[in-house]
């Protein structure tokens, strides 16, 4: 069993709201991370602001939302 805290991997899956396009012509997506704790009971949305390489395009899985 875990113990508390928040769950948080180095790949999640995560839902993509928004591209922004920088001044300097980096891109920006806007993305919400489901982020669970340790024995699945509670959790909460990260909402985040990343660079487009930390990002890819893949089909969701079975319980995702």
């Amino acid at each position: 069993m875990l113990a508390g805290g928040l769950r948080v991997e180095g790949t999640m899956h995560a839902e993509l709201f928004a591209w922004v396009k920088l001044t300097d012509g980096q891109w920006l997506a806007c993305v919400c991370v489901p982020a669970r704790s340790g024995d699945g009971r509670t959790g909460l949305d990260l909402w985040l602001w990343v660079t487009a390489d930390a990002v890819s395009d893949c089909e969701p899985r079975a319980g995702d939302r």
